[in-house]
């Protein structure tokens, strides 16, 4: 498992990102403008906890790294090549989020 089920609580509650540059914050309700906004940041990508069944049958972590020019987002998901292989549209990852954060530099 690259990220475990408790990152969020060794990296964004820690002084772990501090000691390797990074800033993390916690955003309480997922949503399309929030997503567009972290990734509208330089340096920063989103940290997405997806729904089970979304793309894969449990909930797991996975990195949103930029919106490309047409809209769509690039996913990079540990759990399976072929949801990493496209581009998405910002509102479905939006909607298949439980969790959401931001680690920028």
């Amino acid at each position: 498992e690259i990220l475990p089920s408790d990152w969020s609580s060794d990296v964004c509650s820690s002084d772990l990102a501090k000691q390797l540059g990074l800033e993390c914050k916690e955003y309480s309700s997922p949503s399309s403008d929030t997503l567009r906004s972290i990734l509208s940041s330089r340096g920063s990508v989103a940290i997405v906890k997806l729904k089970a069944n979304f793309d894969g049958q449990y909930e797991h972590w996975a990195l949103v790294v930029r919106q490309n020019s047409d809209g769509s987002v690039t996913l990079h998901d540990p759990t399976s090549f072929e949801a990493s292989s496209h581009t998405w549209d910002l509102g479905t990852i939006a909607a298949n989020t439980d969790e959401l954060y931001s680690l920028s530099s």
